[in-house]
């Protein structure tokens, strides 16, 4: 069909239709006549770039969700913080037309600034869903007022030493195989808070937890534990993170700045000493 078809069944302009071709986000056939010859599944598929756009997506990250639709939930995932972080801000404009209070306000922004810049450096080091997944694991520990100038020393010191970290990269197949199989971001975000809560009161997670903890010790000798992509990348970062020096590095300035994740931090080693008293031939996963 021709492009003005096109128009009147997708509600795109001409220019908007030729600028998604010339970025290559749409492939459409030629006729004999050296014409565009758009197909159904072109239109199908400008009318999802047109979904997508409404979303506020570049074209870089539609480009990225048309090559793999699984995608769109790390995308969408990472929208709906910056969307929170805006409400966050817009509240705060509310607070200063009506309180006026520039020392508090400023204070506030800075706190959203910076948990923004920590999620931008980690997402460089850590590319990708799994990256995506070591920052949700941060997340609650970040929202820091930041009040004095020792605090702003150790921000900055974070910053800059997740900005030299070494980028982690995964095998290609691997890293398709655990996007394919990961499909749940808030699955993921209950089971990190599930873990925060079971670290703060251990001895009842254990009580509570005997059966399932001794079935998972049996599965995970087991050759089809070994061979899940989230396994297989885990051991990967684990041994990423020792040549980099990140247990030493990055883990004592968070547990500096934030007194939550260094509460956290502590009763996670009190929950892994426990855990070896009672399993030996198992760590308890952090």
């Amino acid at each position: 069909m021709k492009i003005q078809e096109v128009k009147n069944m997708t509600g795109l302009t001409r220019k908007a239709i030729e600028y998604y071709i010339e970025k290559n986000l749409l492939e459409v056939k030629l006729d004999e006549n050296g014409y565009r010859n758009y197909s159904y599944e072109n239109i199908k598929l400008l009318n999802k770039i047109k979904i997508l756009r409404k979303f506020n997506l570049s074209i870089s990250q539609i480009k990225e969700v048309l090559e793999n639709p699984k995608k769109f939930e790390m995308i969408s995932n990472n929208h709906l913080r910056n969307m929170e972080r805006n409400q966050r801000r817009m509240e705060l404009f509310k607070q200063y037309l009506e309180k006026n209070d520039d020392a508090k306000i400023l204070q506030a922004l800075e706190q959203i600034e910076n948990e923004r810049m920590l999620e931008e450096k980690f997402l460089e080091a850590f590319p990708g869903v799994y990256g995506q997944l070591i920052f949700m694991s941060y997340l609650p520990f970040l929202k820091i007022n930041i009040e004095s100038e020792e605090q702003q020393q150790i921000y900055n010191e974070l910053i800059d030493v997740v900005d030299e970290l070494p980028k982690f990269e995964l095998p290609k197949e691997l890293e398709e195989e655990f996007e394919n199989e990961f499909s749940d971001y808030e699955l993921f975000q209950e089971v990190n808070e599930s873990k925060i809560a079971a670290v703060s009161n251990f001895d009842r997670f254990l009580n509570e937890n005997k059966d399932i903890i001794s079935e998972y010790i049996k599965f995970k000798n087991t050759d089809e534990y070994k061979d899940i992509s989230s396994v297989k990348i885990g051991n990967l970062l684990k041994e990423y993170m020792k040549n980099c020096n990140y247990y030493e590095k990055v883990i004592p300035l968070m547990r500096k700045l934030s007194p939550d994740y260094n509460l956290y931090y502590e009763n996670l080693e009190k929950a892994n000493k426990k855990f070896l008293e009672k399993y030996p031939d198992c760590e308890f996963e952090r």
